[in-house]
């Protein structure tokens, strides 16, 4: 067993010494990691149901009647329709109705489920394992699935890709071909798009598996050939992986973006501008709202072209060192972001349930990262003050994870959250303004209504909404 710098195992044999840990070592770790995740996130278990998620629950037939369900979404269309995320909604319903605390419980235990398969993924990456699995646990872009109901979608497809990454982790390429391992393959591909229709981007992070490991170990792959039945098959299913992302694009993907406030240009160059701030999100996580409602840039302005440039080295690195295990990953972030943050616009620039899957390999790439520097550090005092800086950053994370939690419990403060953390973007303002109408908290949302037309808003509802106050002699 070859090993590769700092005792790390080779991307070309990862399979080997760091997978012989005790399997009551291995116990220990997974309890103190589900530990951690569910003490960070318990504080999710006492937020009510917002009005809009219940309307949305009610509203839907086929989560208030089982039978409906098997009607509406074992079809053609609906299958195609995240028909197994939306079940477990319908299975919610069914037996708890609409007390929030189930609802809330499934979304932490499928978080739960990720966080161990992240354990068991990074086992193929790095010495310790635990780092970049905590590091997964308690982020903060976690919230968007555990206290944010519908981020469910994306959580339980991540959970699928997840054991598909472990499948193909823990084989040889030339046995990814297998008749048994297609068929798990397909079945975990399935589970993934009726899930959440986005994930029809694994057949990306599968290719490029394929050709970072192949890349790595070029004269082993030469000699471990599959026959000629097996290639054809994978020929035909990459197939069909893109004939299905094609459909995604084309009736899903296309016909959402025609809903969006802004172009498919606006939106992209829009999210090169804001990149600076997603780097920030995933590594210092600190600036965290209900939405996270980063601003549209309309013109190449200076920070469009400095994200084109963050971007294009991204890729540029990826590919030169895609033989290593830090460049499939960084790859594979990339690949994770195409499908919600390129050309589709959507309502929102960034959604952190968007962001989740593509933290699988934010987690792992941040953990590798902690464990060369971990293996640096050749005294125990050195390794001790490592220690105590990991544990100050998930410290940091947690804290950041228990303010949301609380502030979620309440659907004003979530929104006056937002206006405060994203001042310069009037929609966060006047979403709050029309939550404080809503309760007749008029004297709260006049704050709100004048910074919202001091940044440039001109809407119609702002006009009404002031006249109703100077009425009401509330304002000069």
């Amino acid at each position: 067993m070859s090993l590769g710098p700092f005792g790390h195992v080779s991307w070309s044999c990862y399979r080997g010494a760091r997978m012989e840990a005790s399997s009551r070592r291995a116990l220990v770790s997974v309890g103190l990691l589900v530990a951690v995740t569910v003490l960070a996130h318990a504080a999710a278990l006492a937020t009510p149901l917002f009005a809009s998620e219940t309307r949305k629950l009610v509203e839907n037939p086929a989560i208030t009647s089982v039978s409906a369900f098997v009607d509406r979404m074992l079809t053609p269309r609906g299958l195609v329709q995240r028909p197994l995320g939306l079940f477990t909604f319908t299975l919610d319903h069914h037996w708890f109705g609409l007390a929030p605390v189930p609802y809330f419980a499934t979304n932490l235990a499928i978080h739960v489920v990720c966080t161990v398969l992240v354990w068991v993924l990074a086992r193929h990456y790095v010495a310790r394992p635990l780092v970049p699995a905590l590091i997964f646990g308690v982020h903060p872009l976690s919230t968007g699935v555990v206290v944010e109901l519908f981020g469910r979608y994306y959580s339980l497809a991540t959970a699928f890709m997840l054991l598909a990454l472990i499948w193909l982790h823990r084989h040889e390429t030339a046995a990814w071909l297998t008749p048994w391992s297609l068929a798990v393959l397909g079945v975990l591909f399935a589970l993934m798009v009726t899930s959440k229709q986005v994930l029809v981007f694994f057949v990306a992070i599968v290719a490029w598996l394929w050709v970072s490991r192949r890349s790595a170990d070029a004269p082993a792959a030469g000699r471990q050939t599959a026959g000629g039945w097996a290639v054809g098959t994978a020929w035909i299913l990459a197939a069909v992986g893109i004939l299905v992302a094609a459909a995604f694009v084309a009736f899903y993907a296309v016909p959402f973006s025609r809903t969006a406030p802004v172009s498919p240009l606006v939106f992209f160059q829009s999210q090169l501008g804001n990149l600076d701030w997603l780097v920030e999100l995933y590594v210092v996580p600190h600036r965290i709202a209900v939405m996270m409602l980063y601003p549209f840039h309309r013109t190449l302005d200076l920070k469009v072209f400095t994200g084109a440039v963050i971007a294009v080295a991204a890729v540029v690195v990826a590919v030169r060192w895609r033989a290593r295990p830090w460049g499939f990953l960084l790859g594979a972030l990339l690949i994770a972001l195409v499908p919600t943050n390129t050309v589709f616009p959507k309502d929102q620039l960034v959604l952190k349930w968007r962001l989740y899957p593509s933290m699988v390999f934010a987690a792992l790439l941040l953990g590798y990262a902690l464990d060369r520097v971990f293996d640096r550090a050749t005294s125990a005092t050195g390794r001790a003050l490592l220690a105590t800086v990991f544990a100050g950053y998930l410290a940091f994370m947690v804290t950041i994870d228990w303010r949301q939690n609380t502030i979620y419990r309440d659907e004003l403060a979530s929104f006056e959250q937002m206006a405060a953390t994203f001042p310069d973007v009037p929609d966060g303002h006047m979403i709050a303004a029309r939550e404080c109408f809503r309760r007749r908290l008029y004297a709260r949302a006049l704050p709100h209504l004048r910074h919202a037309r001091d940044v440039g808003y001109r809407g119609r509802d702002l006009t009404q909404m002031l006249g109703y106050l100077e009425r009401r002699g509330i304002g000069p």
